[in-house]
């Protein structure tokens, strides 16, 4: 990773909380849209790194079921991600490069330079 990202960016979803005017990561709705929301997510991070090609994203779930979550969405969509992006994962205490059947508690991910 050396030399890249001018900037890292802290990715934080969660449900906005209008009592309170704060985003409430913690919260789960189950309202069965898990899917909508992470592909918006995928989304949102493949957008903001179109604009900021030096940037890093850091996504960092606040629970091991959801960092497993995240990490199986990756998976899921890896082919088309590869081509564009370096995708780090944190295991222990070390960033690795992703691959699927290594469980990481945190993410990096940026685009790759050509």
């Amino acid at each position: 990773m050396k030399g890249v990202g001018s900037s890292t960016f802290n990715l934080a979803f969660g449900e906005f909380n209008e009592d309170t005017d704060q985003l409430d990561d913690r919260s789960v709705s189950d309202n069965h849209d898990r899917l909508k929301v992470l592909h918006a997510v995928a989304a949102a991070i493949i957008d903001f790194l179109e604009d900021r090609h030096q940037s890093i994203i850091l996504i960092k779930a606040n629970t091991l079921p959801r960092a497993r979550l995240y990490q199986m969405m990756i998976s899921s969509i890896w082919p088309a991600i590869e081509r564009q992006y370096e995708v780090y994962g944190k295991h222990e205490s070390d960033w690795l490069h992703f691959r699927k059947g290594v469980n990481y508690v945190e993410f990096l991910v940026f685009k790759k330079f050509k």
